[in-house]
């Protein structure tokens, strides 16, 4: 499958920063690994899995629609090309992040594009050793990360192993419908051309019409290609880029809500209103007033720098992570764990929740258009 044209970060972290990038397409190996602090809503997706890890303060984690606050310890799996944003509710608020491409999951599952993971701790589950493995396991590796030696670079190869084997092992993935569109690359050329269009023309009304046209393909067509693509239907894909502007936008004290809305494509401040709560699950405006100084001064620099390898605090935290699971041993599951016919009923509540989602989002089409 094409890379997507979603966007992401592409900062390279300096030698004294806590940033790893990996590539080994020879061993299907592909992430990247940083320590950050959190500010405001960034609001993006992308096509691999990303595991967090909150080092400190407090965070707020917006996921598919689904809105949790997290402490340190905690441990968070994002899944390929599900919407989300974070939010800091204390200074200093950081966290580790791991960016997995699902490539290296190629030859241990059918289609690891379909792959979900249901992975999130809570004040109940935080101290459950599965959790304290997989944060340990990534803190060891981010420690670890620069160490270029032959010797060194096995060993992150082997904590990277460790660290799929306990996520796959104690929190087995659901598999759902494929999201590729398979055996066409015209078709998938078709789709970057529809998505660099919508991020160059998110503000305007955007039709099937018109991206039929961009596209060379019937209109009717466009909606399929875009849930066989990446998932989720054309609305959606609209909104998300619209939003992913409008938490900016919303940063800035001189802009009212109802320009926010306007200048980001929204036909009226109700729609604006009705998309933010569905994705964040709180008004722009009650957004707004959770906004910080120290969240404006982190999102100058966010995620074009990273905490340094010199931060004492973040050194601190990331070797009492470390030094909390011995990496050879296998954790051991306590009796309250979820069980496989808990898990399951998890997925089928997941997929229950797409399927409303999806009805939603046709009834609104049909409503009032696309854009």
């Amino acid at each position: 499958m094409a890379v997507v044209n979603t966007p992401r970060p592409e900062a390279v972290g300096a030698k004294d920063e806590y940033y790893h990038a990996l590539r080994r397409p020879t061993r299907s190996i592909n992430l990247r690994q940083y320590v950050y602090e959190i500010g405001s809503y960034h609001y993006n997706w992308h096509p691999e899995v990303e595991l967090l890890v909150v080092l400190n303060g407090c965070v707020e984690v917006c996921a598919g629609g689904l809105v949790t606050t997290h402490e340190p310890g905690d441990v968070i799996v994002i899944n390929s090309y599900v919407g989300h944003a974070t939010l800091a509710h204390a200074p200093h608020s950081t966290a580790l992040l791991l960016h997995l491409d699902l490539g290296y999951f190629a030859g241990l599952f059918p289609d690891p594009a379909r792959l979900r993971f249901d992975c999130l701790s809570t004040g109940e589950t935080r101290g459950a050793a599965p959790f304290i493995a997989l944060r340990g396991l990534l803190a060891r590796m981010m420690l670890e990360a620069f160490d270029a030696t032959p010797a060194g670079r096995l060993r992150y190869e082997r904590r990277l192993a460790e660290l799929v084997d306990t996520l796959v092992t104690y929190f087995p993935p659901r598999e759902e419908e494929s999201t590729a569109v398979l055996g066409n690359e015209t078709r998938i050329k078709a789709i970057d051309r529809m998505l660099g269009f919508i991020d160059q023309h998110y503000s305007e009304r955007i039709t099937l019409e018109r991206l039929g046209r961009e596209s060379g393909y019937h209109p009717g067509y466009v909606s399929q290609m875009f849930t066989g693509y990446l998932g989720i239907g054309t609305l959606e894909y609209i909104t998300r880029v619209r939003l992913r502007q409008a938490t900016r936008d919303l940063g800035d004290p001189q802009m009212r809500v109802v320009d926010v809305a306007a200048a980001n494509g929204f036909p009226d401040v109700k729609a604006f209103n009705v998309a933010f709560r569905r994705s964040f699950d709180k008004s722009p405006t009650e957004y707004r007033k959770q906004l910080t100084e120290s969240s404006s001064q982190v999102d100058a620099t966010f995620k074009k720098v990273f905490v340094r390898r010199d931060d004492e605090a973040a050194t601190g935290w990331l070797k009492a992570l470390a030094d909390a699971v011995d990496a050879g041993a296998q954790p051991t599951v306590p009796a309250e764990w979820p069980t496989d016919d808990l898990r399951s009923l998890v997925g089928h509540a997941q997929r229950l929740t797409d399927q409303i989602q999806g009805v939603q989002h046709r009834l609104e089409r049909l409503a009032g258009g696309l854009g």
